[in-house]
């Protein structure tokens, strides 16, 4: 009987955890009444693009041109899958050389073609949505921190690390930790002789 009320005390604390990590209601005009949360998210969105083309004439049979792009974006994505507290930022980059040799005598043409491109992806967690959260840490109890690439989370209570929860009919909170954060770098060569 004893164990049966000290894992029904553990249950119902960890209740209360996983509901203090939702947020109250803060909108009755909203159009769940006086069930309506809202929350003002900043934006930012920072972005380069350029480009630069050189075309030099060796002599009157050959040219040779070089071509660069460049192009940079750093952005925040408000909210991921509609939960609260997911936001995300971006991190994209490409550039891309190519260099043009071309050939003409009579009766013959040739056009060799060289390029690079480079694309880098980045989904990082946003400041104001962390990666992991959870309850607050009660005085006295056992507490966990974790440590990631991303920076140290915690500590946290008795609901422990969390990197995303989803109670229906509730909304969902924190960024989806099964795809993000991501990132990914993809180099591409090409050669073309004609």
């Amino acid at each position: 009987m004893d164990f049966l009320l000290i894992g029904l005390a553990h249950s119902d604390l960890v209740g209360k955890g996983v509901f203090s990590l939702y947020p109250l209601p803060n909108n009755s005009a909203g159009p769940f009444g006086a069930n309506n949360y809202s929350q003002v998210i900043g934006q930012r969105a920072d972005g380069v693009i350029s480009s630069g083309k050189v075309d030099w004439y060796l002599s009157q049979s050959h040219s040779l041109a070089g071509r660069y792009n460049f192009t940079e974006d750093r952005s925040l994505i408000p909210f991921t899958s509609d939960a609260i507290n997911s936001s995300l930022s971006t991190r994209t980059r490409t550039q891309n050389l190519s260099l043009f040799l071309n050939t003409t005598v009579p009766d013959y043409g040739n056009a060799l073609r060289v390029s690079y491109g480079r694309t880098r992806l980045a989904f990082p967690p946003d400041k104001g949505a962390p990666l992991i959260f959870g309850s607050s840490p009660l005085p006295g109890a056992a507490t966990q921190v974790v440590q990631t690439r991303y920076g140290r989370f915690g500590p946290f209570g008795v609901t422990g690390p969390i990197g995303q929860l989803a109670i229906a009919p509730y909304s969902t909170i924190g960024v989806d930790v099964f795809n993000f954060p991501q990132g990914r770098v993809d180099n591409t060569f090409q050669v073309s002789d004609l």
